[in-house]
């Protein structure tokens, strides 16, 4: 019966068209682990290792020999390198969340147009790659030692930089490029503080930003002095930045950069994990590099034996919790379905 067959053909249409869309709106939201899931990422930099990114498989293979497997890696591109140079072996098992500073004059030369070539060639690219891609663009942009910040003696206002902002991200949707999951990233306080340069100044609205995140470290009472100088725990890192973002969005809350050194890694590193403190934080991604640099701390999460084992069993115990957390939320919706008359 030729009516009989058109209909099957039509709603076998609807259905793989449903199905597309689907897959297409995952494709297109930001990560968020299910049953408070925590995704744990890392910048890596091993002692005694080139720093270059993305960092070499070899040496991602052997930080997660010693600390477990990582769900993302975080690398610094600079702007005007290409995406396919990240499209190294570490993509086969992670996410990546890529974070590009727009240095000197790039803010206000984004806002007038002249970098439009190089942003759409990245936005194709990435929407080619077809898996979430984070872009951490202007990261810490209202710390004064970033050229983009209005803190900066020289730098762009913040609502130059939100300019900016818009019209990335406007480029990247023109392209559709809809995996890419744009991550929006403060320091943990203003610096200066004042008017023009608090966080809130470079809000670039909900419409333009997926996740909202900040960087907050424990810089520690180690000598010589750098930033605070103070002891703080993780919780006090994380507790005025986690409370400003709630205020100001509804989005999930990323902890994009953050570290402690010794003496008290292990511990702090432990503390960290267990905290219930911060219920929309969704990852950590933590900054392992050591001291070459002029940080002058050894932030790395396997500078010893003991941190390593706390990173270990930190995130093996709360993976147990979000498993059994998720399995009995599948009971109770069994449970629900069974109840159903």
């Amino acid at each position: 019966m030729p009516h009989r067959t058109a209909l099957w053909v039509a709603l076998a249409a609807a259905i793989v068209g449903a199905l597309a869309l689907t897959v297409s709106l995952r494709a297109s939201q930001p990560h968020e682990p299910s049953a408070g899931r925590l995704l744990v990422g890392a910048y890596v930099h091993l002692k005694d290792r080139p720093f270059k990114d993305p960092v070499a498989p070899e040496d991602l293979a052997a930080l997660e020999a010693r600390i477990g497997p990582l769900d993302l890696v975080h690398y610094y591109l600079t702007w005007g390198r290409q995406f396919e140079e990240v499209r190294t072996p570490n993509l086969d098992e992670h996410e990546v969340m890529l974070s590009m500073k727009p240095n000197g004059d790039l803010v206000q030369r984004i806002v007038a147009g002249d970098q439009d070539d190089y942003i759409d060639e990245f936005a194709s690219d990435v929407r080619d790659f077809d898996r979430p891609v984070h872009i951490r663009f202007g990261h810490e942009m209202n710390g004064h030692w970033m050229t983009y910040s209005a803190g900066n003696p020289h730098g762009p206002s913040a609502k130059q930089f939100v300019a900016a902002w818009r019209r990335v991200v406007d480029r990247f949707r023109a392209e559709g490029a809809d995996n890419a999951v744009f991550v929006w990233s403060p320091n943990e306080d203003d610096f200066p503080a004042r008017d023009g340069n608090r966080m809130e100044d470079y809000w670039p609205g909900e419409d333009y930003v997926d996740i909202a995140g900040f960087d907050g470290y424990d810089w520690a009472s180690t000598k010589p002095q750098r930033g605070d100088g103070k002891d703080r725990s993780f919780e006090e890192v994380v507790r005025g930045p986690y409370e400003r973002l709630t205020r100001l969005t509804d989005k999930p809350i990323w902890v994009c950069e953050t570290g402690t050194t010794d003496p008290g890694k292990a511990e702090w590193i432990r503390d960290m994990f267990a905290t219930t403190a911060f219920p929309r934080v969704t990852a950590i991604v933590y900054f392992s590099e050591d001291e070459q640099r002029d940080v002058q701390r050894d932030w790395r999460i396997d500078s010893s034996d003991e941190s390593a084992a706390a990173w270990r069993a930190g995130v093996a115990a709360h993976r147990a919790e979000a498993a059994a957390a998720e399995r009995a939320a599948d009971r109770a919706t069994s449970d629900d379905v069974d109840r159903t008359p």
